[in-house]
């Protein structure tokens, strides 16, 4: 059996103060996304780096949500579901060796969009 330490959280706050957002982590980071500020959907990605002891911004999500989930799967951030337009995210740290070869046959239809940066992909699909 494995046993699970627990640390403190760390002293920096997150940078978009909100609720309603998901956590999950990869790469020895924890990554936050979306959320609700004021009562609306944030297009908020934050990346909380342990060994610097800072948080980051990261390439905003292309549709704002709150009440969602994240995963990390194979070094990638996953994004699914929450409240905006009921659309599904997927997203991936390219710096992790993210691509979207694992979820390929879930774009091959109903895309609406595609955005990227230099180390981020996110695909927003019509059908939820």
């Amino acid at each position: 059996m494995r046993v699970a330490a627990f640390l403190a959280l760390p002293p920096a706050p997150l940078p978009l103060a909100r609720s309603g957002l998901a956590a999950a982590g990869t790469g020895g980071a924890i990554f936050t996304v979306g959320g609700l500020v004021c009562g609306r959907p944030a297009d908020a990605f934050e990346r909380y780096d342990a060994e610097l002891d800072r948080w980051m911004q990261c390439a905003a999500l292309p549709v704002p949500r709150s009440a969602l989930a994240a995963a990390s799967v194979g070094g990638c951030i996953y994004a699914v579901g929450g409240e905006s337009d009921g659309s599904v995210v997927t997203w991936g740290q390219a710096y992790l060796g993210g691509d979207s070869s694992g979820v390929a046959s879930q774009l091959a239809n109903g895309v609406q969009s595609v955005t990227g940066s230099g180390d981020a992909f996110a695909a927003v699909k019509s059908d939820g």
